[in-house]
């Protein structure tokens, strides 16, 4: 038997999901490798939207200009009911880092992902198909690989992650169940050119008495997403794979939903007809086997969310699996991807589906709320507000796994403070004497540790704990404001000088403060006043059991 694996980790799945985890572990120099059935990179525009959340994940693998020069920033939606505009959703007016949505078709997506893993020394092996896999008594999966001729191959790795999408053939061999329901309604979508003159920097979205009609732009080009689905008199029988009779569909319902009688469809680039469901995997994780993106859940397309939930959950399993491997780390912590990112998949998959019930009505009173009772409440700016946050992403979080942990004072109790498990908010401050922003810092595959303190003088535990406790753990003194005598290099020092890190923190200018944020961007440990023995407990007793935190001598 043989008793070392071929690479410490086989993705199969050459997507957005499969690229982003490959391209993570192999920034943390672990021997992954990463297969595909198709002969290259997808050439369809597919999943577009890319969200403000999974932005900042770009951010942090340093490809957010690569991102900006091929995307489309789309900075607000009008909602009509026929020709009545309804209202207009301005993305672009809320306090966010990346106020817009960036329509980048999956192509372009595929293309940047693969160069960034080239450029860290990784490929995408295409042509080749998993087709059957078996784990052994010491643990290492033996995978059969067949290529585009029918060769076959094996290769042995310690762990397996499915990334191929809703048809998952990990999923099916590793008999994980995939429940859910299937919607009726069929559906058309397109990219095509529209001979108006609306902005391109806006969506336009169209109700009907029996459907909706979407027209997004789509970048470095005159084209439009185009959106509808069928009225159930139409499905099926009206659905096709000749182009120019789904094209000839598509302006009729187009001028029907719309009123828009003089606008014309014209060139089309793709064309594609399917159903949409809603699924999930009965674990995401069985053993060394993991599901990832449309191969662990699926759900309606509306808002865009599906394609970034797949990219948060690859970064989710990436900085946990290479701690493990690296021996970093026990691996029980494997198991809290499932404990953190199954209640957001739920939360999505329960949200899109109302969201589906009231965009496609199927009876009258569902028709009665969305057309009278639901406009007078989207008008509302909280309401609106409320919409475009949960449609960023940005307020998904993981208060309540057991990697969070918050320790605050009775006075802080009170105070608006962040807790663990919370996205980390990107406040302004001055660092190595430039002005930048938090994330500029969190660029990197380590945790970070800020200890907020009111005066540079009041360090004895930062110097103990940040020389001789911590090997992967890049810490920083966050002061709230600059001093000319400084007791470390100011490579170490963040610099409050907006007045707006300490309190978007949640910290008194007086206090002082320790968070611990993850390679993520989460906060995993925080204590108001700062806890050093706390956070020791933190690191040892929880699933972390960083090996790299020598005994305390405290």
């Amino acid at each position: 038997m043989q008793n070392k694996s071929d690479v410490d980790v086989l993705i199969v799945g050459a997507g957005p999901t499969g690229l982003t985890l490959a391209c993570e572990l192999q920034r943390r120099h672990i021997a992954v490798k990463i297969i595909e059935k198709r002969a290259g990179i997808s050439m369809k525009s597919r999943a577009t939207n890319v969200q403000a959340r999974t932005f900042e994940l770009f951010h942090f693998m340093g490809i957010e200009k690569e991102f900006l020069k091929e995307g489309k920033k789309l900075q607000a939606g009008r909602i009509f009911i026929k020709e009545k505009e309804l209202c207009k959703l301005n993305i672009s007016q809320l306090p966010l880092t990346y106020p817009f949505v960036l329509i980048v078709p999956q192509s372009k997506t595929e293309t940047i992902l693969t160069h960034h893993l080239q450029k860290l020394g990784g490929e995408v092996v295409y042509q080749k198909e998993l087709i059957d896999f078996r784990e052994m008594e010491n643990g290492i999966h033996y995978c059969t690989i067949k290529d585009n001729s029918s060769n076959t191959e094996v290769i042995t790795t310690k762990y397996l992650i499915s990334c191929e999408g809703a048809h998952s053939r990990i999923r099916s061999i590793a008999d994980i169940h995939f429940d859910g329901m299937e919607y009726t309604d069929d559906f058309l979508l397109a990219d095509a050119t529209l001979d108006w003159n609306k902005s391109r920097k806006e969506s336009y979205t169209w109700f009907y008495k029996d459907g909706v009609f979407i027209t997004m732009p789509l970048p470095n080009s005159d084209h439009w997403r185009l959106f509808t689905n069928l009225p159930t008199h139409k499905n099926k029988k009206n659905i096709n794979n000749d182009t120019a009779k789904n094209l000839a569909l598509l302006q009729e319902l187009f001028t029907e939903r719309t009123g828009d009688k003089h606008t014309k469809i014209g060139k089309a680039t793709w064309v594609s007809n399917f159903k949409i469901g809603r699924r999930i995997a009965a674990t995401f994780k069985k053993g060394k086997v993991l599901l990832a993106g449309d191969a662990a859940h699926i759900h309606n397309p509306l808002g865009g969310q599906g394609f970034n939930v797949g990219i948060q959950d690859a970064f989710n399993i990436a900085w946990k699996l290479a701690l493990v491997l690296e021996k970093k780390a026990v691996p029980e912590l494997l198991e809290t991807y499932e404990e953190e990112r199954r209640p957001i998949v739920e939360t999505i998959l329960e949200s899109t589906h109302y969201r589906s019930m009231l965009t496609f009505p199927k009876n009258n009173w569902l028709r009665f709320l969305r057309d009278h009772m639901l406009p007078p409440l989207i008008k509302v700016p909280f309401i609106q507000k409320v919409m475009l946050q949960n449609a960023s992403q940005l307020h998904l979080h993981y208060t309540n796994s057991q990697l969070s942990k918050t320790q605050i004072s009775t006075y802080s109790f009170f105070r608006k403070t962040l807790k663990a498990g919370q996205r980390v908010p990107n406040s302004p401050c001055l660092f190595n004497q430039q002005t930048t922003h938090i994330f500029s810092i969190l660029n990197t595959p380590h945790f970070t540790l800020l200890f907020f303190v009111p005066s540079h003088n009041q360090l004895t535990e930062f110097k103990t704990w940040a020389k001789e406790y911590f090997s992967t753990i890049n810490a920083y003194i966050v002061l709230p404001k600059a001093t000319k005598d400084y007791l470390y290099p100011t490579s170490q020092i963040i610099i409050d000088h907006t007045n707006t890190l300490y309190q978007q923190f949640g910290i008194k200018k007086t206090s002082d403060a320790l968070c611990l944020i993850r390679p993520d961007g989460y906060i995993a440990y925080y204590s108001v006043p700062a806890n050093w023995l706390g956070l020791q407990q933190y690191l040892i007793t929880s699933k972390l059991q960083l090996s790299c935190l020598k005994k305390s001598t405290m």
